[in-house]
């Protein structure tokens, strides 16, 4: 039998897949290079280093009978992107359009990645996986 959660385990989940998001872009704002000192006569892309990942081309994808917390997260994480990473990623529903190679999958969407991932999921776990080019946010 199911207990419906309670408004702090669900403030508890949506504070916890916030910090994953923030620790996850701060890892790849912090591995860019720095801007040009001259923006007006430098005309070379910025090469990336590291482990940072190119987010161009991107999608938020959550399910069609989202939780007001995966809402609020990927309403958040889009804002985030935009102001810290300069990246407009567009939020849609899994219902909407065909599925991509590049989407960023937050809660349980309709994506074989998300079903088979929450299947290996207990009560009161998330995590976040990295699938190719598809990252996954679920718990």
């Amino acid at each position: 039998m199911k207990t419906k959660p309670t408004k702090f385990f669900v403030w508890k989940r949506f504070l916890s897949v916030l910090l994953v998001c923030s620790i996850a872009l701060s890892a790849i704002a912090c591995t860019q290079d720095p801007p040009s000192p001259n923006p007006d006569t430098d005309t070379t892309a910025p090469e990336v280093e590291g482990n940072a990942i190119d987010l161009s081309g991107y999608t938020i994808v959550i399910p069609i009978a989202q939780t007001r917390s995966v809402t609020q997260a990927s309403n958040s994480l889009q804002t985030q992107l935009k102001e810290n990473a300069s990246v407009d990623i567009k939020i849609q529903k899994d219902s909407e359009g065909k599925e991509s190679a590049k989407e960023i999958l937050i809660g349980a969407t309709n994506r074989t990645s998300s079903e088979t991932l929450l299947q290996s999921l207990g009560d009161k776990e998330y995590a976040v996986v990295f699938e190719g080019d598809k990252i996954i946010l679920l718990g």
